[in-house]
């Protein structure tokens, strides 16, 4: 389809091609519909790979975040030990155990 097609001669994402990017992508496309196909998967792999990057990068920051929020909260959990009945004190009878 010929937004398929756009999107595999606009080799630098800018929202245009180019007379060099027409020229060079009509060069790279010539020949059977396969090789059509073939830069079309290409094309959509490689956005594939920068967008999942993006996604884990993201992970990685929310998770660290994460992360400091819990070690904030640990030092307040462990305080809680100290007080007979709190919820997150243990039962008489049964084994503390350590915060994470």
């Amino acid at each position: 389809d010929a937004w398929s097609f756009f999107k595999l001669l606009d080799l630098d994402a800018g929202g245009a091609v180019e007379i060099e990017e027409f020229l060079m992508g009509c060069l790279r496309l010539r020949g059977s519909a396969r090789a059509m196909d073939i830069a079309k998967l290409i094309h959509d792999q490689a956005w594939l790979l920068k967008n999942q990057s993006h996604f884990w990068t993201f992970v990685e920051v929310q998770l660290q975040e994460l992360k400091q929020q819990l070690r904030h909260l640990a030092p307040t959990a462990a305080h809680g030990l100290d007080r007979p009945g709190s919820p997150t004190s243990p039962r008489p009878g049964t084994p503390a155990t350590t915060p994470v």
